[in-house]
């Protein structure tokens, strides 16, 4: 960042001079004024928008304030956009030192820096009690949305004392879940939190949402089940939903894969019987050579 002195007339330019380049605490501080004047939501965390992506930041955030609210005597930071700018200097100073122009913060991995500036036992706590990621029983790996619904995750009303954790939306398809008899949970062990739900249709469209598994297969899924299954006669609709096999294929996918897997035990079997055989043959020679 450069300063340079110019003299004008009115409109027109007479002059101008560069001046020598400012101190380090110089640009830092202009670097910081420039941010606030932009607007800490607009400059580093995506803008006002509600659409599209959630920005990588602001899910960490809503990570962190789930955490803070099911530990309250953590000492989890607080995260609100008020809290944020009054501290902007201190998290905010690995993208600002050898940073010339604004354009150059704005750039900045805004999630890393803040992950970065707690503590590495949170870091830890961060990765496993509020992960990013979880396994279904289909098998699949899905992302958990922690910003959902218009949340603010920056909203200072989201971090009082007391406040109710806002758990997390994991969206699958129903068939994806047959055979789990218990809700995912996040949240450290002490204080788990259930994960909430967002079971789909074959097509992918919502057709309910539970934090509470056990209870849908032994309640609404029955109505679930009496809609859709005409609808959707190429997918399983089993009775017991808790004792089926989950999966992410169709009727005529799961026959394929059992007569594929039946062909390939019966030549696994036919291949140690054949196995057996030569070795007994081999047995055989030995003995008569004795």
């Amino acid at each position: 960042m450069r300063a340079r002195r110019v003299e004008r007339l009115g409109t027109l330019e007479l002059s101008q001079e560069m001046l020598p380049e400012l101190p380090a605490e110089k640009v830092r501080a202009l670097l910081l004024g420039a941010v606030r004047q932009k607007g800490l939501r607009r400059a580093l965390f995506g803008g006002e928008s509600n659409s599209g992506p959630t920005h990588p930041a602001l899910t960490l955030i809503a990570r962190v304030r789930m955490l803070h609210a099911l530990e309250p005597s953590r000492g989890w930071p607080l995260w609100s956009e008020s809290q944020l700018s009054e501290t902007m200097e201190e998290w905010l100073a690995p993208a600002l030192d050898g940073a010339t122009t604004l354009k150059a913060v704005v750039q900045t991995d805004t999630a890393a820096l803040l992950e970065a500036s707690l503590p590495y036992d949170q870091q830890a706590s961060l990765r496993s009690d509020a992960p990013l990621e979880m396994l279904v029983p289909s098998g699949a790996t899905v992302k958990l949305e922690y910003v959902r619904g218009g949340d603010d995750p920056l909203s200072a009303a989201g971090w009082d004392d007391g406040v109710e954790p806002v758990a997390p939306l994991l969206s699958r398809k129903l068939q994806e879940w047959f055979g789990a008899r218990e809700t995912p949970v996040v949240g450290p062990s002490k204080a788990p939190l259930a994960v909430v739900l967002q079971l789909l249709s074959p097509a992918g469209a919502p057709v309910a949402v539970t934090s509470d598994l056990p209870s849908f297969w032994s309640g609404a899924y029955k109505s679930v089940r009496a809609e859709l299954r005409d609808k959707y006669k190429r997918h399983p609709w089993p009775e017991d939903p808790a004792e089926a096999e989950p999966t992410r294929l169709t009727n005529r996918g799961i026959a394929k894969q059992a007569d594929a897997a039946a062909v390939g035990g019966a030549a696994a079997a036919a291949k140690e019987e054949s196995q057996n055989g030569r070795k007994k043959k081999q047995r055989g020679r030995k003995n008569k050579g004795g």
